[in-house]
């Protein structure tokens, strides 16, 4: 165990998480790297690959030590090629990626405020009829609003998603609550491992999460967020929540963790933003999720092992987002 100190955050206790990044690979494959021509070799051989397996997670425990001479003399190659990976899994942020997500996100707000001001209808479900009868019925829709939810940028991939559910026998003001709760999204949100509220003024509500994002890849962030909910109508809110900081911490929940400068480190979660939309109907609520996030591209050697991991984390981090908001709504009655 170990405490982690943020400012204007309450310090807290975490337990230790798994490497960052695990991609288990198959055994035969790691043997038939080698490792190196000599004895001394084969140990700093060993030592390099299950350095490198902290980054990708690769298990080398397995391989044996004693190694006849074609596995050895293979290592000098295999090196060449598997090091220079490691080296791509580390980016900045830069000024060109961080601007096209500005625009795009300024181009989405700018369609959401139609809805909002009465332009067009509240909901995309109201010109969605099927997926609104499956919403009401219980059954959470996910929709990407780009191609496959995926628009590249330079440098980066901007993610964009649409997810609505239907919260039965709840009144908005007590979806509003939930979400901008930040205390207590810790228990709400399974990706949020610890949360609080830093600050209130009025309708804006700043707050801090520290996330844990994982699948074949681990990845835990420091992210600050800023929220602000609006009513539009007697029955109608609408909210907006973006992160102010998002910063990826290296080796979690232990003495050496540290927190990298925000838009440095691997770059699987740079910027994200937010939007709800929520309509107070008879017998219950429907909200409405559009969230955008900013992550790197992926370098092409690490494409098939780290694209489709990527590509599904949005989808995955709006369908437990969602669950989880209806879930403590229900419980907080």
């Amino acid at each position: 165990m170990r405490r982690i100190q943020q400012q204007g955050v309450k310090p807290e206790t975490h337990p230790v998480l798994d490497p960052p990044l695990s991609i288990q690979l198959n055994r035969i494959a790691l043997v038939e790297i080698g490792l190196a021509a000599t004895p001394h070799g084969v140990v700093r051989g060993l030592g390099a690959l299950r350095a490198l397996g902290q980054v990708i997670g690769v298990t080398t425990h397995a391989l044996p030590i004693h190694l006849n001479l074609i596995h050895r003399l293979s290592v000098a190659a295999a090196l060449v090629f598997v090091i220079p990976c490691y080296a791509q899994l580390m980016t900045k942020l830069s000024p060109q990626t961080n601007s096209a997500f500005d625009r795009y996100d300024a181009k989405v707000r700018s369609e959401l405020q139609q809805r909002w001001q009465g332009q067009r209808s509240y909901l995309w479900l109201d010109e969605h009829a099927q997926e609104k009868k499956s919403v009401h019925a219980g059954q959470p829709v996910i929709q990407p609003m780009s191609d496959e939810g995926s628009i590249s940028v330079p440098d980066g991939v901007v993610y964009d998603w649409l997810g609505a559910i239907f919260v039965p026998g709840a009144k908005v003001e007590q979806v509003v609550h939930v979400l901008e709760d930040f205390n207590k999204h810790k228990d709400y949100y399974p990706e949020v491992i610890a949360s609080q509220t830093v600050a209130r003024n009025g309708n804006t509500v700043r707050g801090h999460w520290r996330l844990l994002k994982k699948s074949a890849i681990t990845v835990v962030l420091n992210a600050d967020v800023t929220a602000r909910y609006s009513q539009d109508k007697r029955s109608d809110w609408h909210g907006e929540s973006a992160s102010t900081k998002v910063s990826e911490i290296e080796n979690p929940g232990t003495a050496k963790e540290y927190s990298l400068p925000p838009g440095e480190g691997y770059g699987f979660l740079w910027r994200f933003t937010a939007y709800w939309s929520l309509e107070q109907a008879p017998d219950g609520v429907y909200a409405e999720c559009r969230t955008l996030s900013l992550s790197r591209s992926i370098p092409l050697a690490l494409a098939w092992a780290v694209q489709p991991i990527v590509k599904t984390m949005p989808r995955q981090s709006l369908l437990s987002t969602l669950e989880g908001t209806r879930k403590a709504v229900l419980h907080s009655r």
